[in-house]
């Protein structure tokens, strides 16, 4: 894809999510994990932030 349609796709996602999370918390049972993502660096194995950028996800479980 170029460039401007994967910026304009993800603008409207994190618009989207933003004003969902205005409205709604989670409750109950919530499970949160993070990843990282980015290229290899040498040197620097694992979670080295260098070049990497850190995700963090929640979700509510129903049940």
């Amino acid at each position: 894809m170029h460039y401007t349609t994967v910026w304009n796709m993800m603008h409207k996602i994190r618009e989207a999510m933003g004003s969902k999370m205005e409205r709604e918390t989670l409750s109950g049972f919530v499970e949160i994990d993070y990843a990282f993502f980015g290229g290899r660096s040498s040197g620097k194995p694992g979670r080295a932030l260098s070049d990497k950028k850190q995700v963090v996800v929640m979700v509510e479980r129903l049940s």
